[in-house]
C-alpha cells in the first residue's frame, strides 16, 4: 500500500511539473474599440501627419473604412494652401499577442496606401513603438492623391467621445 500511495503522489508531482509546457503563456491583447488617433512623426520631417479612424474592439483581426489623414504641416508644398484632410480610407489589420500590423488602402479598385505596425498598451488603449511606411494624402477632395512617401514613427491612443449633453442632460449655453 505505501508503494501504490508514493506512485501516485509521483506520478501527480511529474504530471503537474509537466502540465505547465513551455512558450509564451500571452494572450492577444483585446484592442480597445472607439475612436483613435494615430500620429506619425517622418523621419526626414518633424511636421506630424494624424490618421483617425473609428475601430472596433478586437484581439484578431480588424477592419474599418472610415480612416481619415489630416496632414497639417502642408502649406507651402505646391497646390496647397491649406492644411489637408482625405478622408475614405480603409483601415485592415492584425493582433498577435501584443502587435498590431495593419494596411491602409482607398479607391477603387483598391490600391495600397500605406503599412502600419505599432506595440498595444496591456489595456489596448494605445499604440507605442510604432512605424509608418507609405503616403502623404495631397488632395483636399476624395480620398486623396498619394503624395511623396513618408517612413517614420508611429503612436496611437483612443480619444474620447465628444460631449454633446452636458452632465444632467443639460443643454450647453
Amino acid at each position: 500500500m505505501k508503494n501504490l500511495c508514493l506512485v501516485v503522489c509521483a506520478a501527480t508531482l511529474l504530471a503537474a511539473c509537466g502540465s505547465g509546457g513551455s512558450g509564451s503563456s500571452l494572450n492577444n491583447v483585446t484592442m480597445q474599440g472607439g475612436q483613435w488617433e494615430f500620429a506619425v512623426a517622418p523621419d526626414n520631417s518633424s511636421s506630424p501627419l494624424y490618421i483617425d479612424v473609428n475601430l472596433p474592439a478586437t484581439n484578431g483581426s480588424l477592419s474599418a473604412s472610415n480612416a481619415s489623414i489630416f496632414n497639417p504641416a502642408v502649406v507651402g508644398l505646391p497646390g496647397a494652401d491649406a492644411p489637408i484632410y482625405c478622408g475614405s480610407f480603409n483601415l485592415n489589420g492584425s493582433i498577435a499577442e501584443a502587435t498590431l500590423k495593419g494596411s491602409m488602402s482607398w479607391g477603387q479598385p483598391s490600391s495600397n496606401f500605406a503599412r502600419i505596425t505599432g506595440s498595444l498598451a496591456t489595456d489596448g488603449k494605445s499604440l507605442s513603438k510604432g512605424s509608418y511606411s507609405g503616403q502623404i494624402c495631397l488632395a483636399a477632395t476624395g480620398p486623396g492623391t498619394g503624395g511623396p512617401h513618408v517612413s517614420g514613427a508611429l503612436t496611437g491612443y483612443t480619444v474620447s467621445p465628444v460631449r454633446t449633453k452636458p452632465p444632467g442632460g443639460g443643454r450647453y449655453a
